[in-house]
């Protein structure tokens, strides 16, 4: 089920809110952000995720608990999988691919399950559930594979219908009860950032807890490393910023090398490309322009290049003589 649901009414709504409502056709064009339906979109994304579980987990048979549209279900059948959907949305399902339909029925996830799975995928639904519900669902989706694609968001809490919103180790703990255990080495992001890959493992504690030190070591050396090249970056910078420094003080030193009557028209060359265009064409003769410029120059050239001159046209008197 795409977790998309914006609801409007009050506690007493909520809490009346159970896993056989519909979801109708606003819930699926309004509250996604994007609207939810057969496009190019969700179509492409649904395929990407499809070809991640052929190519990474390769399952002869796939159950989608809370399958909306079966875009997954049959992205999945176009690549040869035996997969299979369920909602409880009438809307959705009648939107599902007309040759994919028979696969596709209306049932909730705490309902029995016709048969077993290679794999379960049981993205953002359990948060739609009340806590005894989503205890009886975990139940039944672990008694039908060994394998589960599960994620439920743990921020949401704005969605109308998640009465249910948990942080990470509530759900972990509750499949463990099943012993189904997150596989540390599978890295199932590309559903949604926070969702895992649980699957069944009957290991002594002491494996499983192994296995849970090996990802705490990796995060803390990935954790180390990228704080080293986060130093090494800070020290690179700060080497930079000290290069810079000196050659601003070299160039300021070049500047008052040069004598007035080479930096005076570089000055009147800067205030020429600085300045807008005229909205008027002002006319001159050639010796009142050639007057006004020197006296521009007299008052503003030095200021505009010469580091030794201050806003007000003060001369500090260092490296600079009337006569150069």
């Amino acid at each position: 089920m795409v977790d998309c649901r914006r609801g409007t009414e009050g506690d007493r709504r909520l809490n009346a809110i159970s896993v056989s409502e519909p979801y109708d056709r606003t819930y699926f064009a309004e509250g996604c952000g994007r609207p939810y339906q057969r496009d190019e979109y969700w179509l492409s994304w649904f395929g990407r995720i499809a070809d991640r579980i052929v190519r990474e987990i390769g399952p002869a048979s796939v159950l989608d608990a809370g399958c909306a549209m079966g875009m997954l279900v049959e992205s999945l059948r176009d690549r040869g999988v035996e997969a299979f959907g369920l909602d409880v949305s009438d809307f959705a399902l009648s939107q599902v691919r007309d040759d994919i339909k028979p696969y596709c029925w209306r049932g909730s996830i705490t309902d029995p399950l016709p048969r077993r799975y290679d794999l379960i995928l049981c993205v953002e639904v359990l948060e739609h559930l009340q806590p005894d519900d989503a205890e009886r669902a975990a139940a039944n989706l672990t008694q039908h594979s060994d394998d589960l694609l599960f994620s439920s968001t743990s921020e949401d809490f704005k969605e109308a219908t998640h009465v249910n919103v948990r942080e990470p180790e509530y759900w972990v703990e509750m499949f463990a009860r099943h012993d189904f255990y997150r596989d540390v080495d599978y890295d199932a992001a590309y559903l949604a950032g926070w969702a895992i890959r649980l699957r069944r493992r009957r290991d002594p504690a002491a494996r499983q807890v192994a296995n849970y030190e090996r990802l705490i070591t990796r995060l803390r050396n990935e954790n180390r490393s990228l704080r080293e090249l986060a130093g090494e970056h800070r020290g690179r910078i700060a080497d930079q910023e000290r290069q810079l420094d000196e050659l601003r003080r070299q160039l300021k030193m070049l500047r008052r090398l040069i004598p007035a009557p080479v930096r005076r028209p570089l000055g009147w060359l800067r205030r020429q490309f600085a300045r807008p265009a005229p909205a008027t064409p002002v006319v001159t003769t050639p010796a009142a322009s050639a007057a006004a410029n020197d006296r521009l120059d007299d008052r503003a050239g030095d200021r505009v290049d010469d580091p030794d001159v201050d806003a007000a046209g003060r001369r500090s008197g260092a490296g600079y003589s009337s006569s150069s």
